[in-house]
């Protein structure tokens, strides 16, 4: 029947977004910031993840918003269950027909254009897409969603396999809807959340779970308990449904089994609620298995759809008792026209499980092979749960499975790989193992379920160690994922195998020099990272056996997490292995620490007597006067010497004696010193005061850097008494003690004044003036300043460079209230030539106008604009930055701007490019273009000009891959949202004929090639015109090595890339072959 035309929404199938039983939980925002784009940028917005983690729930939460008034506009839900569509033979319209079929009869595209009209917007709601997507329908699918999208919003749920396989390189599987989709995957809930869901649950439905209190509470401690870590209960319980099912299944137990699977609840979800009936085994029970199996036996069609609903017509009306004690049981959910189950993925585990009870050698299996191996791969997650459900000490019948169901493919081996872990014989994994050594570029599919491998399987770790070696280059960071899970999940007693497994591993790389230093650090810090909690003995005790040859292999990454494994188990250190790990970190660079780690640490190592012995550390002055490595021991033994202090008050007499008495040991005491003032002001005042003003630099020195710590934690008299107590030494060091006086003065009017007086009197020199009047303007008040201001100016009128540059500070400090310092910078920005007076008054002014709460005021918006045609390139770039920072220059007052501003940027990015002294520059110039033309779109004419201008500077530039970097966002912003995207390949195309990147500089191929990715990313057509562009006559051989780069990283190095068929046509240059072949992944 046809829908009606002035129906608002159009919503056959709006129940099934409605959640069963976990509370209804608001998400909303994590899909309106998705659709926020709409009008500018419309995409489809596709809502990604696992089977059960609440994507139809959210698709139903926004059809509820949209219904709950006319402002919302129209919606059409399509629910992807109730489409019919063949595999073969597809085309866009017989997709329109089908889907319009499921939603009353009309096209969908008739039904979007009708709502349109009636109600000025439309949004398309397609729920559960991985029902329909295969190679056969993706392609015809897509080109709908396309057209829907030129009508109004889309909005599609899919699970994150189809996904990945069809929509993430939307270029290359759906050309269609290039740089057209956006993904939002839905987070699981966090282990709080699962908490509060499963209480809420267990207190609004008793029945559900028949647990009694007792049990309910001992329920929720095991779940709080697996959830503490990383592991099976995580994984199971962080997804909504999985939750739910859980509950139910396992609250009346009052316990959680540690290694849960989805499989393993499904089975003992459908051993409660459909195999038992009132909790035995009877023939009510055989009845809704029986009903279970008959609905199960007939959502999988031939053609390879799965229908979620059964019609009552398809099943026996001897079924019925049973099917009405499954809708009671919540299992089965009775529609207007039949029955269902309460969700698709225990449809296909039901189907599944209706496969095996038929037989392995039965035709429904033999029927599964085959829709397998022509191509739907969407019904993998049938084939693995048929695999997943084999038991475990059958590998006979796993093994024949697994050669009916082979792992061709990366969601088959994901499959594959989930069965076979929890097979207790290891030759099914090794037969895996084997298969995808085979061919390693299916092992990324493969090493995320090894991660979550059980935590008794103790060959897993060996295996992934394995891939590495096969390929470090591609693998290095699924493996170090993989380890990391593996290491964070495993018993107690085996997180030590496992770690030293990856980190021997990841040390053969290095060694092989297989990849970057960098990389393996990261990716042994990642693996480390799980230990730092108390751990058992030999965890640390692995470590210890090769510690040195490990810090000496890796970098700071895995040594920061070293030292966190150490200090999380320093209580249970003895006194040999903090001396076996002392003597191992000493001898290398520390790592970067946080807080109070660094006093930590080296708390650890002073406890150690034979390690003080060794390094000579009697006391803290021998500590902080020992030769360490370079890096960050200086921090870390500065910083405990003043927490000796603080523990010891010797000690911290002496730190402080020693210094002012001549006696200091150098940098670090020094620093010592300024932490000791910091902690204790009053204290060490009240000590240098009752004694002279050192007489040494160092001891002056270490007082004077202290008088901002002084002066803020200090009254105002004892301040000034400490600014007093210096002034024997101004003669000797005027440079220090001015500054440090002036700073303890604080916001004294009368006193500053005096101070000024003093200073004029003394016929300063440059430097003591410019750090006294730095003083000035950043360590006391603005009344200060005020009061100040024309005596400084006055002071400051020299023409000698240091002299300017100081009154540049005091002018950009002014500068945001002050006409006359806006005047003065004016003058030295536009039309002075010095670079250096310019650029430290712009940075003057940007430092006072970041450290100021909200944005600047609209006059001094409008000064910083007039400033924008200076030659001078630093302060330009300053400058720009300001106006670009909506933190900074506000909507309203950029806005302001723009008629006169844009007709500026465009003229200095022009200049700027031509003379090719400062990429920098051009890209924050191309930066604030592009935030004028969001603001106020830009002329097509003004795209073009910026485009020839950047364009034809690259071959004189002094940094041409910065300047393709730049011309390659001009590309990827202006260009392609003001010229048709036809234009954009042949302004692009006409630039590169005859260009030769290689003649600039080798950087700038990669730079071309990631220019030319970027374009035919957004192109439906680019990758077309990137081999037109290959084969063309004037194409330089470095630009054909640049496409063949642009098409491997668009197509993921893939084997079946359109590079790898650029090598295999006659012609291709040797070059590009030698290029490509190497860098293909299977």
């Amino acid at each position: 029947m046809p829908v009606e035309q002035t129906a608002r929404i159009v919503a056959p199938s709006r129940s099934s977004l409605r959640p069963l039983t976990l509370a209804r939980v608001r998400r909303q925002s994590i899909l309106q910031r998705a659709m926020s784009r709409r009008d500018s940028d419309r995409r489809v917005v596709m809502l990604t993840g696992e089977g059960g983690i609440g994507k139809s729930v959210l698709l139903g939460q926004w059809l509820d918003a949209i219904d709950a008034g006319p402002a919302g506009g129209a919606a059409v839900l399509v629910a992807c269950g109730d489409v019919q569509l063949s595999d073969t033979g597809l085309t866009r319209d017989k997709v329109d027909d089908a889907f319009g079929a499921a939603v009353g009869g009309q096209s969908l595209l008739e039904i979007l254009n009708t709502s349109q009209a009636n109600h000025r917007r439309v949004t398309l709601l397609v729920d559960t897409l991985d029902l329909l997507v295969g190679p056969g329908t993706i392609a015809p699918i897509a080109a709908l969603l396309a057209a829907a999208l030129e009508i109004g919003d889309v909005v599609v749920t899919c699970r994150h396999d189809e996904y990945r396989a069809y929509f993430q390189n939307e270029a290359q599987a759906t050309p269609q809807l290039a740089d057209r989709v956006t993904a939002v995957p839905l987070p699981p809930l966090s282990p709080e959340e699962v908490v509060d869901w499963a209480q809420q649950y267990a207190d609004s439905h008793p029945a559900a779970t028949g647990a009694d209190d007792v049990e309910a509470a001992a329920f929720m401690a095991s779940l709080r308990e697996g959830l503490w870590r990383e592991g099976a209960i995580r994984d199971i319980c962080t997804i909504p449904l999985r939750l739910r099912l859980t509950c139910e299944v396992f609250a009346r137990d009052g316990h959680l089994p540690e290694e849960l699977t989805v499989t393993g609840l499904y089975d003992a979800y459908w051993e409660n609620r459909v195999a038992l009936h009132g909790g035995r085994r009877c023939a009510e029970g055989d009845a809704k298995q029986d009903a279970a199996l008959a609905v199960a036996a007939r959502l999988l069609g031939a053609d390879g759809h799965l229908a979620l609903t059964v019609p009552n017509r398809r099943l026996d009306a001897a079924l019925r008792p049973g099917l009405r004690w499954l809708a009671s049981e919540g299992v089965l959910i009775e529609t207007k026209t039949g029955w269902q189950f309460f969700h698709q993925s225990f449809a296909e585990y039901a189907v599944a499980r209706w496969m095996l009870e038929e037989g392995i050698d039965a035709e429904p299996i033999a029927g599964l092979s085959r829709q397998l191996t022509a191509g739907l791969t969407r019904l993998w997650t049938i084939a693995g749960s048929v695999l997943a459900q084999v038991g475990p000490d059958d590998a006979d019948s796993f093994t024949t499975l697994a050669a009916l169901l082979p792992p061709t493919g990366p969601v088959a081996v994901q499959a594959h790989t989930v069965a076979a872990l929890h097979q207790r014989n290891p030759a099914v994994l090794t037969s895996l193992v084997t298969t995808v050594r085979a061919r390693p570029e299916l092992w990324p599919a493969m090493l995320p379920d090894l991660g979550k491998a059980p935590r008794d399987a103790e060959a897993v770790p060996a295996v992934v160690a394995g891939a590495l070696d096969q390929d470090a280059r591609a693998l290095a960071g699924p493996v170090a994922t993989a380890f990391t899970s593996l290491a964070g999940r495993a018993r107690p007693e085996h997180a030590a195998a496992v770690v030293s497994t990856a980190l021997e591993a990841f040390k053969g790389v290095r060694k092989r020099r297989e990849l970057d230093a960098k990389v393996v650090d990261q990716h042994v810090g990642r693996v480390l990272q799980t230990q730092q909690r108390p751990v058992t003995m030999n965890v640390l005790d692995n470590l210890l056996d090769d510690l040195p040859g490990y810090v000496t292999a890796f970098g700071p990454q895995f040594r920061q997490a070293v030292v966190r494994v150490f200090l999380s188990n320093a209580e249970a250190l003895d006194e040999q292995r903090i001396l076996t790990f002392g003597r191992a970190m000493l001898t290398v660079d520390a790592p970067p620490l946080d807080d109070m780690e660094p006093v930590a640490l080296m708390r650890l190592l002073w406890r150690c007597e034979p390690l003080r012995a060794e390094r000579g550390w009697s006391c803290w002055r021998t500590l902080i006067g020992s030769e360490l490595p370079a890096g960050l021991w200086h921090n870390a033994v500065v910083r405990f010497a003043a927490a000796l202090a603080g523990d010891d008050f010797a000690v911290r007499a002496e730190i402080v004696d020693d210094m002012v008495q001549g006696r200091g040991a150098g940098t670090a005491h020094v620093n010592a010193f300024e932490h000791v003032a910091a902690a204790y002001p009053a204290w060490v005042a009240e000590r240098l005061r009752a004694g002279t003003v050192p007489a040494d630099r160092i001891g002056i020195g270490a007082v004077t850097s202290s008088s901002a710590a002084f002066a803020a934690g200090l009254p105002a008299g004892d301040a000034a008494a400490m600014a007093d107590w210096l002034i024997p030494a101004l003669n000797d060091q005027p440079r220090l003690v001015w500054p440090a006086r002036i700073t303890l003065s604080g916001g004294s009017v009368p006193r500053q004044t005096q101070l000024f007086d003093e200073l004029a009197h003394s016929n300063p020199p440059n430097e003591v003036l410019g750090s006294a009047v730095d003083a000035w303007l950043f360590r006391t008040t603005v009344p200060v300043i005020d009061e100040l201001t024309p005596q400084l100016r006055a002071v400051l009128a020299s023409s000698d460079a240091d002299v300017l540059q100081t009154r540049a500070r005091l002018e950009g400090r002014l500068a945001p209230y002050d006409p006359a310092a806006r005047a003065w910078i004016r003058d030295h920005v536009l039309d002075r030539p010095s670079t250096r007076i310019a650029s430290t008054a712009v940075k003057t002014v940007s430092d006072v106008l970041c450290a100021t709460d909200g944005p600047m005021n609209a006059a001094t918006a409008g000064w910083l604009a007039e400033l924008v045609t200076t030659p001078h390139h630093d302060a330009c770039r300053g400058i720009v930055v300001l106006l670009t920072d909506d933190q900074r220059t506000d909507a309203p007052a950029f806005a302001a701007l723009l008629a006169t501003l844009v007709p500026k940027l465009v003229n200095r990015f022009e200049t700027s490019v031509r003379d090719g002294a400062n990429a920098q520059l051009s890209q924050a110039l191309l930066n604030c273009l592009i935030r004028a033309d969001r603001a106020d779109p830009l002329p097509a004419d003004t795209v073009r000009s910026l485009f020839d201008a950047a364009w034809t500077s690259i071959p004189t530039s002094t940094a041409p891959s910065a300047i393709v970097k730049v011309v390659t966002n001009l590309c990827g912003t202006l260009l392609a949202k003001r010229l048709p995207t036809n234009e954009v390949r042949e302004l692009v195309g006409a630039s590169l004929a005859g260009f030769d990147p290689v003649a600039i500089a080798n950087k700038t191929v990669r730079a071309i090639a990631s220019l030319l990715g970027g374009v035919a990313r957004r192109d439906p057509a680019g990758p077309a015109w990137l081999e037109e562009l290959f084969w063309r006559h004037d194409t330089t051989l470095s630009t054909r090595l640049a496409i063949a780069e642009a098409l491997l990283s668009m197509d993921d190095h893939r084997a079946t890339s359109r590079a790898q068929h650029l090598t295999q046509q006659p012609g291709c240059p040797d070059e590009v072959i030698a290029y490509v072949l190497p860098r293909l992944r299977g």
